[in-house]
């Protein structure tokens, strides 16, 4: 994400809501947002947002190498997330 490694937490966040709104079922938008809100201290709702992408992707298993890349870091955000106080 671009925007963030530029510190414009706030305008990422918009924009990946916004993608969000187009369609909840993106598991590469909610490792995002978990990212961005790990970065930002949100530690609930980044969580949150990677149990969710952890779930889809895990209904995928499988179905392709990027699918299951994009598994491994959630799985290792989540594990970031729940480490961290």
């Amino acid at each position: 994400m671009a925007l963030q490694s530029r510190g414009e937490h706030e305008q990422s966040e918009h924009h990946l809501q916004q993608a969000l709104k187009l369609d909840d079922d993106l598991p590469a938008i909610h490792v995002g947002l978990g990212r961005l809100y790990l970065e930002t201290h949100r530690h609930a709702e980044a969580q949150s947002h990677l149990q969710r992408a952890v779930s889809l992707l895990e209904a995928r298993k499988g179905a392709d190498p990027e699918s299951d890349k994009l598994l491994e870091l959630a799985r290792g955000l989540l594990e970031t997330s729940s480490a961290t106080p």
